[in-house]
């Protein structure tokens, strides 16, 4: 005996675009004919949200009909790294950062791929470098992300200096 349970005896799916009504049922774990009381309608909700491919959604059971409201996430479409030109540096950018092309966009992952993307700058010598965020929302629901990445002048070590105590020679701390 569940409180405030209702027996779903249909879905319905509401502005879904890319993501198809089987693969949100599949996500959701919802079967027809079972009940659902408000923690196993919040479980639902925490399963849909874990995949990614939703900003907002809502449930709501109205006469048995489980009906589901969803926002869509936009898709990146396209991801480019303006002011460097190795393909290798922007395939080491591209593998490092956890935005991906033809995934969702999400908005919370922007900094911490911000940040990445300067840390892995600076371990090629650029330690003054800027990296700036352009959004381009584009109408098929998708958007491009622009990393406009100033690199500024890279640091060189042109001297070691060794001060203080000698317990080691200072060719062997060279080494």
């Amino acid at each position: 005996f569940k409180v405030n349970s209702e027996v779903v005896d249909d879905i319905k799916v509401i502005n879904n675009d890319r993501v198809s009504k089987e693969t949100i049922l599949i996500f959701s774990k919802i079967k027809i004919g079972k009940d659902y009381s408000q923690n196993d309608l919040a479980i639902i909700l925490q399963d849909l949200y874990e995949t990614n491919f939703f900003s907002n959604i809502s449930l709501e059971i109205k006469n048995g009909i489980l009906i589901i409201d969803v926002d869509e996430n936009k898709i990146v479409q396209e991801i480019k790294f303006n002011e460097i030109k190795k393909n290798e540096i922007i395939n080491l950018l591209k593998d490092n950062i956890s935005t991906k092309e033809k995934n969702p966009f999400l908005e919370n992952k922007l900094e911490f791929d911000i940040n990445n993307i300067k840390s892995l700058i600076q371990e090629t010598g650029f330690y003054f470098s800027e990296v700036e965020l352009l959004k381009k929302v584009n109408d098929n629901n998708t958007v491009d992300l622009i990393f406009k990445i100033d690199l500024g002048e890279k640091a060189f070590i042109k001297e070691i200096l060794f001060l203080d105590e000698k317990k080691f020679k200072k060719r062997k701390l060279l080494n």
